[in-house]
């Protein structure tokens, strides 16, 4: 294995398993990844699962869709895992994961080695994307390096990696140039501990000079780790709103891709970052459920003022989060790490790089228009004044009022379209209500005329009232019901007392109930009331018989309104005890968050 980079991945004394992804060599890395991909079926479920989840979430594959790279080929779908495993610690876990579990003999030879060692085992915890860290002097050290002797045929680097995994122990080396705690440093504070070993016991700089140096070397320790824990914490912070927000980044124009504490410019003070980051998930988490146009009007004027409430503080916040990041290289002179975000519908594929693509088909080189990724929209973010954001963002809710006006329009044509065609079939009804007689003279075939709704329920009530029990709630709008199609009312409860009927008590078979519905009424049947609608509203999904609650989970319907002319309900449910229709609600739309 390879030398580690010159940054900790974890809080504490731990470190991700990107790092450790990192640390291999170029071919172990490979051979890891394609075990991993290639022993799928192998290994547990969950650990399956895991490894699909991270390879869609966190990988892109040419080809294919954002969210589906797991179904990619082999050859197409092992170098973009490679090289993302060296930036991601869920997805080098999800690897690991897999990897690990497709070991078993491996894992116990490597067993079986550690307690002769000595070195305690314990089961990786995959989930948590770091482990513990052990540098030179670690008992693991030691039997790693005792392994290869004992056993010659087993390769030496995938040996060694099981060890760490069954221990919880990444092993870092702390003797080379660039790695944690190594090189100059390292040797500086090798020869600090000799000349206190060599520094007599009645020495004054035991009483004068090494009580404060030592408290303050403590005081540092403790500063870095809490100064860890934070950075940690602001990364954290910044991954989860790329991954659940990710999609508002081109509306709200942030240079989200380069958030990390890494590209913070020097000097920031990295509670200010967690403050902001914390301060933009939270408006997010109000903004986002009402970023989309509402389905009705007067709940689309709520949003629209809500979201121009929130608007300016999360675009003033996401600035404010741009403007901490370093202009040109990151903090330590080397390039930003990037996190490239591609949204389509609720998924969205994340893959964190140590350098910039260059290649011609990188969004983020693509300079085109005000609005796209990368150093095209941080351009854009930054010339377009305040005032003209805000004049952008109005004329984004004005586009939204005038594509919902449309949308409106359109349903209306299509409302004004069914009632002439309902309008026909009532007068061909009535014309096929008149039967010939075979000498041709005219059969007066009983046709009820009806004035209203009400004369309806009236009229199957009295000729139906073995099949038919009308119950209707508080909620029930039949006396002085303004639906302007009583006919049909009265057809829907024919066929509720015949078709329907028929079929609860097994006399007739009838696989479409809807359509059956719809071709004797003009009006659908459904089944598919919402169960926490019916329990927020229940005076209205509810009636009682005989001392019994009756939930209407069945209903026969008109219109999509709310106008009471156009739109009618019938709520129902079969009894098996009275072996009759309950019919318990009869009006304009039921009650739901919606009205």
């Amino acid at each position: 294995m390879q030398g580690t980079p010159g940054n900790w991945s974890g809080s504490d004394d731990t470190v991700g398993f990107s790092l450790m992804s990192f640390q291999m060599s170029p071919e172990f890395r490979e051979a890891v990844v394609k075990r991993a991909l290639t022993c799928r079926d192998r290994v547990s479920t969950e650990a399956r699962d895991a490894l699909r989840r991270a390879v869609n979430n966190y990988v892109t594959v040419d080809g294919f869709r954002p969210g589906t790279a797991a179904s990619a080929p082999h050859y197409k779908l092992n170098p973009m895992v490679t090289r993302d495993v060296q930036g991601n610690d869920h997805l080098a876990g999800a690897v690991l994961r897999v990897w690990y579990e497709s070991h078993d003999e491996l894992r116990e030879i490597a067993a079986s080695h550690l307690e002769s060692c000595g070195v305690p085992i314990m089961e990786p915890d995959f989930s948590r994307g770091e482990m513990g860290a052990g540098l030179n002097d670690h008992p693991l050290m030691e039997a790693a390096a005792s392994f290869t002797g004992d056993h010659p045929e087993t390769d030496e680097d995938a040996a060694i990696l099981v060890m760490e995994l069954m221990t919880g122990t990444f092993l870092l080396d702390a003797g080379e140039e660039g790695e944690p705690g190594g090189g100059q440093l390292a040797s500086l504070l090798e020869d600090a501990l000799d000349a206190l070993r060599q520094l007599p016991a009645g020495a004054a700089a035991w009483d004068e000079i090494i009580p404060g140096f030592s408290d303050g070397v403590a005081g540092i320790i403790e500063g870095k780790k809490s100064e860890r824990k934070l950075a940690r914490s602001v990364d954290n912070l910044f991954a989860e709103i790329c991954e659940e927000y990710g999609g508002l980044a081109e509306f709200f124009q942030w240079n989200a891709e380069r958030w990390f504490v890494a590209n913070l410019s020097a000097g920031v003070d990295l509670a200010e970052a967690h403050g902001l980051a914390v301060k933009l998930k939270e408006l997010l988490s109000e903004y986002g459920p009402i970023h989309e146009r509402a389905a009705v009007a007067w709940e689309e004027m709520e949003r629209a003022k809500r979201r121009m409430d929130l608007m300016p503080a999360i675009t003033s916040a996401g600035k404010s989060l741009d403007d901490l990041m370093a202009a040109d290289d990151g903090p330590g002179g080397g390039p930003f790490r990037q996190r490239t975000a591609v949204g389509e519908g609720d998924s969205l594929v994340l893959s964190e790089t140590g350098e910039h693509n260059d290649s011609p088909n990188d969004p983020l080189n693509q300079n085109h228009s005000a609005t796209g990724t990368g150093a095209a929209r941080e351009e854009a973010f930054h010339e377009v004044p305040p005032c003209q954001i805000e004049d952008y963002l109005l004329m984004r809710l004005e586009i939204q009022e005038l594509d919902k006006e449309n949308d409106d329009l359109e349903r209306q044509v299509k409302t004004l379209k069914e009632q002439l065609y309902e309008t026909r079939s009532v007068g061909e009804g009535l014309r096929l209500a008149l039967a010939y007689k075979e000498d041709g003279s005219v059969e007066e075939v009983e046709f009820p005329i009806l004035e209203d709704v009400k004369a309806a329920v009236e009229l199957a009530t009295e000729r139906f009232r073995d099949r038919l029990l009308f119950q209707c709630n508080s909620e029930s709008t039949i006396e002085d019901n303004p639906f302007k199609w009583p006919e049909q009312v009265w057809k829907a409860l024919e066929w509720l007392a015949t078709s329907y009927y028929d079929s609860r008590i097994g006399v007739a078979m009838n696989p479409d109930l809807d359509v059956s519905c719809r071709e004797a009424s003009g009006m659908w049947y459904k089944t598919s009331q919402n169960d926490n609608t019916m329990a927020l509203y229940r005076n209205a999904y509810t009636t009682r018989v005989n001392g019994r609650i009756i939930w209407l989970g069945e209903h026969i319907g008109k219109g999509t309104g709310f106008d009471p002319r156009r739109t009618i309900r019938i709520g129902f449910d079969w009894d098996r005890t009275l072996q009759k229709v309950i019919i318990g609600y009869i009006g304009r739309h039921q009650t739901t968050s919606a009205s």
